[in-house]
């Protein structure tokens, strides 16, 4: 999993930051640590993007599911 740390001081560039690493690829992570947060002025989130092994095995996962649940 590649990290991406989002840190600004304004609502429009957090917004701005989080929409262009959601069109990289990046997702939100569900562990409360990453949650999107403001602290004083200062907005903070952590997105996650899965590698391109872990994108394969969860296709392979996916494909033997299907496959076992015939």
């Amino acid at each position: 999993m590649h990290y991406k740390q989002i840190q600004t001081y304004d609502l429009y560039s957090f917004a701005k930051e989080l929409q262009d690493a959601v069109n990289d690829g990046y997702i939100f992570l569900d562990e409360t640590i990453y949650y999107p947060q403001l602290i004083g002025s200062t907005f903070l989130a952590t997105v996650g993007k899965p590698s391109a092994k872990q994108t394969e095995e969860g296709i392979l996962s996916e494909s033997k599911l299907i496959v076992t649940g015939k």
